[in-house]
């Protein structure tokens, strides 16, 4: 949908979609967050934030998720991404990647690339999710 961006929300608890409005405006490479994800301000719901500018380089190069794991103060996590290049830059820096069905590219092409779970859309992140980071 234009203006909205899919979000996700989990926990070891649980989780869920959440459809956040976005707006895309030139400037400084700032991001600006206003009023409230449900009862959180928006401020406080994300821990870092990465984008091309960030980095020299992009994907298929490892550079973007390394200075978002970087950001976060961690040294491994799982990527998701809709894109061979997603697959390959995450595994290049590390991580796991989950694939979305939602890009145009095929399960197989995901899989070779290194993803190790594919799902048809967000809500399926959350059993992905699930099984994944089980504790």
């Amino acid at each position: 949908m234009p203006g909205v961006a899919t979000g996700l929300a989990w926990t070891p608890v649980g989780g869920d979609i959440l459809f956040i409005e976005a707006t895309r405006v030139p400037g400084g490479g700032r991001l600006i967050l206003t009023g409230q994800l449900g009862d959180v301000d928006a401020n406080q719901a994300i821990d870092a934030v990465t984008c091309g500018e960030d980095v020299p380089r992009g994907k298929p190069h490892p550079d973007l998720f390394k200075l978002a794991l970087k950001r976060l103060g961690v040294e491994s996590g799982i990527a998701v991404g809709d894109t061979p290049y997603d697959a390959i830059a995450a595994r290049r820096a590390g991580m796991r990647a989950i694939g979305l069905l939602t890009g145009g590219f095929s399960e197989a092409v995901l899989r070779e690339a290194g993803c190790v779970d594919i799902v048809d859309d967000p809500a399926g992140l959350l059993s992905a999710l699930d099984e994944r980071l089980r504790l």
